[in-house]
């Protein structure tokens, strides 16, 4: 795994952390790869870790049919090279989009 691998599948994973318990703590290890006073080590820990995550998103996130008659919400994230959003139903998510931003 690369630190731009590392980078993109947390930014993915840091959109669905409120449906995983412990995701910061779960992560940590993570994203102590990407602190620049650091060096870049994938070892069998940070696999594991890896692995555990990548199989709670699986798991934990499942997408629900949208219900017309039920009432919604959306939340939105942005930062300076993104923007992303879930379409959300009694606490499940229905949509998720998000778009890199090019040329900010």
């Amino acid at each position: 795994m690369s630190a731009k691998g590392v980078r993109s599948f947390l930014r993915l994973a840091n959109f669905y952390k409120k449906f995983i318990k412990d995701f910061s703590t779960l992560a940590k290890l993570l994203t102590n790869l990407l602190k620049k006073e650091g060096s870049f080590e994938w070892k069998h820990e940070q696999q594991k870790t890896f692995d555990f995550l990548k199989r709670k998103l699986l798991v934990t996130l499942v997408l629900s049919f949208l219900d017309s008659m039920k009432p919604f919400k959306v939340h939105t994230d942005a930062n300076g090279s993104a923007i992303g959003g879930v379409f959300m139903q009694e606490g499940h998510p229905i949509v998720f989009e998000n778009k890199k931003l090019v040329g900010v």
